[in-house]
Formats: structure tokens, sequence, C-alpha cells
């Protein structure tokens, strides 16, 4: 996404004129504005997508609803902030327009200072999104990350991919780790993004001030412009030849020892590093710190006997500590279950096999999802494939086989087993409640909306009497002093007509007390005064107005209709 001040905006209407418009009054905010005529023209226009997408709902070729439609069923598109413009008023089109996809909603004609008001408001949405996009694909990198160090004894040989990833997810010129000598003289670059055959190189320190400045610190040295930072004033010349411009540095710790550095750099003029960058170098190289340790900690393990039976005793005693707390565990108030790795049942306490109607001895081996409704297999599923990746924090409700209830699952890994637990409770009557509270909720809105309407019908036949009173008192001083003039009768006998007929659709609207619609044009709907006020006994005698002899009644249908 595009700082919202430099953002690429298509305007689609079959009106030039509208489409000048709008191009004149969003080019001087700073966007690119792009227009096209036709719902066809949208697609294409969209195989590049556009931050903000001003969308008719009349257009030919494809109309504005089924290119919503078509885009929101398309990944690459499917992502555009939309806002329709259309001349079609009321909640029919409205609803069928976010049902469609679309983010907001205008009605022609429009001012055009609220259009640049919405379009900021869709802009910053969308970069809101996309910033929270960005920031989870960070995550699942980071995820891949953390497991690659954590998974493989080789943390050297990965340490070659993960420069990589960082440098392509940072977008800088070259990522590196750099190990730091015991006595902080020389340092020893282990991997680097640009140079896939580099292992071992060691290098000076004396020649590198950021790596001692962080080695010393133990904190990052971040260095937006390199020219103008006093730190690297020593080897400025040096590092110009090499078209340097900013680096950034994020210390790898071994408790309080700084044990070396992740090191980025970037050639490119106005490079910076913001906060982005920052805390995702910083989770990076504590990852590899921890990984760095672990692989040290690993090959003297390995080499010495002793280290290799203290790591079994400590195991010892931390399943010790376990089997003190297993009564809790049995006994506790929330179901507790485990399973492997494939979801196959190892364990359950008491509380689970009430939860499930079946004792331990008769599930144990089975699959967890055999113990629940069918409907509710790929979601129990994911949540031990979920947990088994890392993530614990999602809770679902699932439902037991042949039982009428609802239970809430979480799980999450089991420390040091290749194993996922479960806690469970039952939530049934949680459940039911939030029905019933949600079906009181919608039937006061129901009620608050009626007393509106009400209210609304009330005010406006109030205000309706008066001048009605005023046009009926009026023609009726006419009709005395206009004579026998036959076409003077009739425009008089005429205003009396239709003011009667407005008054009887006063009285009708002075005495709403249901809300019923009908059909208008197209799929519109507009208030049924005849269907809302039938039972209010509305139907009264009036005082019909006057027609000369043979003059036909223009109004057959005292209701309107």
């Amino acid at each position: 996404m595009r700082p919202t001040a430099e953002a690429r905006i298509l305007v689609a209407d079959d009106d030039g004129d509208i489409r000048r418009m709008l191009r004149v009054a969003l080019e001087p905010l700073g966007h690119r504005v792009q227009t096209v005529g036709d719902g066809q023209a949208v697609l294409d226009a969209c195989a590049e997508p556009p931050d903000l997408l001003l969308l008719d709902l009349m257009m030919p070729a494809l109309d504005g609803f089924e290119v919503l439609r078509r885009l929101r069923a398309d990944p690459r598109t499917r992502a555009i902030q939309v806002v329709v413009l259309t001349a079609r008023s009321g909640r029919a089109p409205l609803h069928e327009a976010f049902e469609a996809g679309a983010d907001d909603f205008m009605v022609k004609p429009f001012d055009l200072a609220e259009v640049i008001a919405r379009v900021k408001a869709q802009l910053r949405i969308a970069n809101d999104r996309a910033v929270l996009e960005r920031r989870r694909r960070d995550a699942d990198i980071l995820l891949d990350i953390s497991h690659r160090l954590t998974r493989h004894l080789d943390v050297y040989g990965i340490l070659q991919d993960i420069t990589a990833m960082v440098a392509e997810v940072l977008d800088v010129d070259r990522c590196s780790v750099v190990l730091i000598g015991a006595d902080a003289r020389e340092g020893r670059v282990v991997a680097a993004s640009d140079d896939a055959g580099l292992f071992d190189r060691t290098i000076a320190l004396a020649d590198y001030p950021e790596i001692r400045r962080v080695h010393t610190t133990r904190a990052p040295v971040v260095a937006d412009d390199i020219a103008a930072d006093p730190l690297f004033a020593p080897v400025r010349d040096h590092l110009a030849r090499l078209e340097v411009r900013s680096a950034a540095l994020f210390p790898l710790m071994e408790g309080d020892t700084c044990i070396g550095a992740l090191f980025l750099r970037s050639a490119r003029p106005g490079r910076g590093f913001g906060d982005r960058a920052v805390q995702f170098g910083s989770t990076v190289a504590n990852a590899t710190a921890v990984a760095i340790t672990n692989a040290r900690l690993y090959g003297e393990l390995e080499a010495e006997s002793d280290r290799i039976s203290h790591a079994r005793a400590v195991v010892e005693q931390r399943l010790a500590a376990v089997q003190r707390y297993e009564d809790v565990f049995e006994n506790s108030a929330d179901a507790m279950l485990v399973t492997d790795r494939r979801g196959r049942l190892r364990f359950m306490n008491r509380q689970a096999e009430r939860l499930v109607g079946h004792p331990r001895d008769a599930v144990s081996g089975q699959r967890f999802v055999a113990l629940l409704e069918p409907a509710d297999h790929p979601a129990a599923e994911a949540l031990i494939d979920n947990a088994r990746r890392g993530d614990f924090s999602q809770r679902i409700d699932l439902r037991p086989a042949g039982a009428d209830r609802v239970v809430s699952v979480a799980a999450a890994r089991v420390p040091g087993e290749d194993a996922i637990g479960l806690t469970a409770r039952d939530v049934t009557e949680e459940r039911r409640l939030a029905r019933t509270l949600d079906e009181t909720r919608r039937k006061l809105a129901e009620k608050e909306k009626l007393s509106v309407i009400a209210e609304v019908a009330g005010a406006a036949a109030h205000e309706l009497n008066q001048p009605l009173t005023s046009v009926m008192g009026y023609a009726e001083l006419l009709e005395r002093r206009i004579g026998d003039d036959p076409l003077s009768v009739k425009a008089v006998t005429t205003i009396q007509r239709e003011a009667e007929r407005m008054a009887r659709i006063v009285r009708r609207i002075g005495r709403l007390t249901r809300y019923e619609t009908r059909p208008y044009v197209g799929s519109a709907r507009i208030l049924d005064l005849e269907a809302s006020a039938l039972a209010t006994g509305e139907f009264a005698a009036v005082k019909l107005p006057k027609r000369s002899p043979g003059e036909p009644d223009s109004d057959p249908d005292p209701d309107g209709g």
C-alpha cells in the first residue's frame, strides 16, 4: 500500500462529466487518478489493483454489482477498497451493494467535500489493512525462522537461509551474522545473504566501529545516513566506495554477554530503517542468539559425558515435579486431554470422561475427532494442527457425539513432548443465554424502530395539517367568488379534490401503527400507507370534493394506488 498522499485511485462512471469532476478534485491531493467508463474496463484496470475504486453501479457492459462480485471473488483484487456511487436511493440498492462487497456508499448528487473526506477515510483503512497484512506476513516468517533455528542442530548451515530471508523481507542489500571473539578484537562472519559460500571469514573489529558499539552497549545501532553519522567517520570513505548508505545492527545476546550481531546494510539513498525493520531485526537476532547458544551447548554436551548425565538428571527432576502434580491434573475442574501429534488420545482426566461420555480406557488410542459430531471434525483437526505449529491462541466450540451440549476447547503443545494438550469446559448454558440475549436485543431494536416511525409519522401529520387547512379554506373562498366561469370552477374543484386526497394521506400517516412496505421501482420498496394504517379504523367517512355535472372521477382509487 502506497502512502495515502500518493495513492492510485480508479474512477469508474459512464458519465464523462462526473469522471472529469472527480479527477479534478482528487489529483490536487497528490493522488494518481485513472478513469474508465464501463464495467469491463474496471476489471481490466484492476489487473494492477488500485488503492481505491470509486464505482458507479449503473454502467454498460457489466454493472457495478457484477464488477463488485468479480473483484471480491479474485484473491488478487479482493482487498481493494470500493466506494459505490449511484443515483439510486433507498435501502435496497445500499443493502445489495454491501452484500456484493462495497466498503462505502454515496448517493448522487454528492458533495465533493464529502467525496474527498470519504476517499481519505477509505485510504486510511486500506493503509491500515496493508500494515496488518505486512505484520501477519512478518509473523509467519518469524515463526518459520524460529522453527528452522530450533529444529536443526546445524544452526550455522541454517543461518545462510535466515540471512537471505531477512534481506528479502526488509528489502536490504546485505544481511550477515557476525560472531565476536572472546578478546573482542576479531569477529567471524558465519553467514551472509549475498554470499552463499561464506561460512567463517575473520574480520578485524578495528575496521568496524558499529560492531564495537553494539558489543559495548549491547543495544541496536541504527544509522539511516552513514555520511552524517559521526560513528562511521573513521571508515566513511571505505563505506562510500562500497556504496553503503545506511546500516542497522542488532546484538546477539547470551545472557548479559553480546556474542555477535545481526548486520543489515543498504546501498540505496534515503533507505532508512523504520520501527518495523527494527522490531523485526531485534526478534530475528534474539532467536538467532538462542539457537547459536543452544548449538554451542549441544556440542559441549555431546563432547562431555558428564554434561549429558547432568541433562538427564535435570529431565528426571522435571518428570518427578510433574508427577507431584498428577493429582491436581486428575481432579481439575476443567476437562484435560492429551493426544499425540496426529490427534490420537493418550490420556484424559475424570472431568474429560464426564464431558465426552466415555471412559478413558475405551477411547485410548482413538482419534480425538472421533468423539465429536462429524460436522465439527474439520474445526477440531485445524485446532490441533495450529497448536502443533505453535499457535495456541484459538479456542473453539465443539459438540461431543450423541450429546446435547457445547464444549469450548483450547489446544497447546506439551513442553518436552511430541504431544498436544487440550483443555475443555461445558459452555452449553452460556451459549443458550447468549442466544437468548441476542434475540431480546433484536426484539428491542424492532420495537424502538416502530416507536421512531410512529413519532415521525405523527410529527409529519401535525406539520402538514396547517398548510392543508389553509389550502382548503382559500379554495372555498375562491369558489364563492369566481361565479359561473367553467374553467375557474373546474380549477377550484380540482384543488379541493386534491386537497381532500392529501388530507386522507395525512390522516393515514398520523395513524401509522404498523410497518409495511410494497415494491416500488426495480428492487426498491416504499412504505405501504394502506397496509400500515389498515388496523387503525382510518377509513372513516370523508367529505368528497364537488364535481361538475358529468365530470368523471379523476381519483377512482381513494388510496392513491
